[in-house]
């Protein structure tokens, strides 16, 4: 398990971007903060989706990393780009 994890929110204005798309630079820095894992949440894009669905999902994605993959004395750092 990954004790310090790069939480990474895309950019895109909440219009486009996706995970595969942001892998290359979160990767990077990560590698730069010294991070052991990097977390990309997926979400919904506007217009199909209102912001309270977007940050319902990334809200989601945060608590799931908290639960799931980080242990008790781990750290998150949030980046958003963009959005």
């Amino acid at each position: 398990r990954p004790k310090r994890i790069l939480f990474w929110i895309y950019g895109g204005a909440y219009l486009g971007g996706d995970c595969p798309g942001n892998a290359s630079p979160a990767f990077e820095f990560a590698k730069d903060c010294q991070m052991d894992g990097v977390f990309i949440p997926h979400f919904r894009l506007a217009p199909e989706a209102t912001i309270d669905d977007v940050l319902w999902d990334v809200c989601l994605a945060y608590h799931w990393v908290c639960r799931e993959l980080l242990p008790v004395d781990g750290e998150i750092i949030l980046v958003g780009l963009s959005n």
